[in-house]
């Protein structure tokens, strides 16, 4: 019953703002709407972060938003404690959240040290000293755990918070794709890497917010990079997807992701923010969308979206859009769209 009510006053917090759809939630709410319900709606989120989705961050912040890399990652320590090591540490670091002391190490937890070595029953056989130094068997115990090497991991989970960690390995191998991508002059010029193009403005990691009218909801997303070429009227939008399969499979790709859904919902928010909110006539201008893709042997190839697929995948978008107000003005999350509304028959 009690988790019945907190559902309810979740769903009535959730319905109590406007909201804006990503390309991410409308695609989850195309084709899992119970997914979408408990991630959005109840903000049961379940999200992980899987070693592709790490590696394009890592290169869309090295690449576009050079120089924050230290305010969204963290490098994993060379060397780790043992598993019994690191568990405490864990655990004593947890506590240290609460009051969050400054200045303090291992050894000011000595008490809870102690009292976590004998509930797991480790390092228990040590005894008091019957002649000098004379440590008592709870002192060799913390110089057990109280090591430079563990106090060293638990200054790296304080300075984690917030922040993705990331193994040498991984960041070696992102700066080496980023290396690729800078040398690519296409892809350089795509994005306007190179510094000297007159009368050109270039937004990186863009966020972008948009009213739909007659909607009871709107879109919003972060536009990986944005070029606006002011003399030739022309706007490049350009979205970096690294990808585990070839540059072959790419097309594959866009039908399974429903990547043709975040391209209409970008090519539409530019339109809106840039050109028709400031009363720029559109047939004066030209919105341009491309894939920068990396596949997994750092292949590289912009795959440009012809105007003739824009004005199809907007259609779809917005047959996407009407089957998310169906769902979002009913409050009906129990099935996708066609299977909700009809009988489906094989």
């Amino acid at each position: 019953m009690s988790e019945n009510i907190d559902k309810r006053v979740r769903e009535d917090e959730f319905y109590a703002q406007k909201y804006y759809f990503s390309y991410s939630a409308l695609n989850r709410l195309s084709y899992a709407p119970q997914m979408f319900y408990r991630h959005y709606v109840l903000n049961q989120r379940d999200d992980k972060m899987t070693d592709a989705l790490l590696q394009g961050k890592i290169i869309h912040c090295k690449l576009l938003d050079d120089g924050s890399f230290d305010n969204n990652f963290i490098l994993l320590p060379g060397t780790m404690p043992g598993d019994n090591a690191k568990a405490i540490v864990q655990k004593i670091y947890e506590e240290w959240k609460e009051l969050r002391p400054e200045g303090v190490t291992l050894k000011d937890y000595k008490t809870r040290i102690i009292e976590i070595l004998k509930e797991i029953n480790l390092h228990q056989a040590l005894t008091d000293d019957k002649k000098a130094p004379m440590l008592t068997g709870d002192d060799k115990r913390l110089e057990k755990i109280a090591t430079q090497q563990n106090d060293d991991y638990f200054e790296f989970l304080k300075r984690s918070e917030g922040r993705d960690v990331v193994d040498i390995e991984t960041l070696d191998y992102c700066v080496s794709v980023v290396d690729v991508l800078k040398q690519n002059s296409e892809v350089d010029a795509l994005l306007g890497l190179s510094a000297g193009e007159e009368n050109v403005q270039v937004f990186n990691e863009l966020p972008i917010q948009m009213e739909l009218a007659g909607r009871p909801f709107g879109l919003k997303g972060i536009l990986d990079n944005v070029k606006v070429d002011f003399d030739k009227k022309v706007i490049q939008v350009n979205d970096l997807k690294t990808t585990s399969k070839s540059i072959s499979d790419f097309q594959e790709s866009v039908d399974y992701w429903n990547l043709w859904m975040q391209a209409a919902i970008y090519d539409t928010m530019v339109r809106e923010t840039f050109l028709r909110s400031n009363g720029i006539d559109e047939t004066d201008w030209s919105v341009e969308f491309t894939f920068i893709v990396v596949d997994k042997y750092t292949q590289v190839y912009p795959f440009r979206v012809s105007p003739e697929s824009m004005v199809i995948w907007k259609a779809k978008l917005e047959q996407k859009i009407l089957e998310a107000e169906w769902h979002y003005t009913n409050r009906n999350y129990s099935l996708p769209y066609v299977f909700a509304t009809s009988k489906v028959t094989l």
